[in-house]
């Protein structure tokens, strides 16, 4: 039995290192060690009476460990030049306060696309960022059309530009509908 097991393993590790060469790899990294004067927790800076809430990013992260990874690689190709793309990331946080701690783990997205299906369009489902926008030194997205969906990209309009749409849902603010041009 435990030779079996063995052989599992290689023979999934050696599939793995076969393809590795077909991953992409994007990733986000921060680390700190903010503290106080007074040497307790720390408190992001913030501008009272700026006119909005809200901490900025300038430095003091509060000490945290945040990463996020994210892998994307051809799952498939079809006949006419189409391909199937499967993309995941997942991000890691940790508050930085002691020298063993709880990670916690979330998987920020999972999903499909499928290119030159349907001419220069792309097919997309799951779950995914899309169209953020934001403030990077606030942390605040002013336009987030980020959840679990499915959508179509790039429909040619002629002269006129191209026009996406796709059904978006999320916990935080129900569901959307995107129309959008390109």
């Amino acid at each position: 039995m435990l030779k079996k097991v063995a052989l599992a393993v290689a023979a999934a590790l050696a599939a793995q290192a076969a393809s590795a060469a077909a991953i992409d790899y994007h990733g986000y990294m921060r680390s700190s060690a903010g503290s106080t004067s007074e040497g307790g927790e720390c408190v992001k800076f913030k501008l009272d009476g700026a006119g909005f809430p809200g901490a900025f990013r300038l430095g003091n992260e509060c000490g945290d460990n945040y990463t996020e990874h994210a892998f994307s690689t051809i799952v498939g190709k079809g006949q006419n030049g189409s391909k199937f793309t499967y993309h995941t990331r997942y991000a890691f946080g940790v508050p930085n306060r002691d020298s063993y701690e709880n990670v916690t783990i979330a998987n920020r997205e999972n999903y499909v696309t499928a290119d030159g299906v349907l001419g220069d369009t792309k097919l997309w489902m799951g779950k995914r960022f899309y169209r953020e926008s934001d403030l990077h030194i606030r942390d605040y997205y002013y336009w987030d059309m980020s959840g679990t969906g499915f959508g179509v990209e790039s429909i040619a309009l002629g002269n006129v530009g191209k026009l996406d749409l796709g059904y978006i849902k999320n916990q935080r603010d129900g569901e959307a509908f995107l129309c959008t041009s390109v």
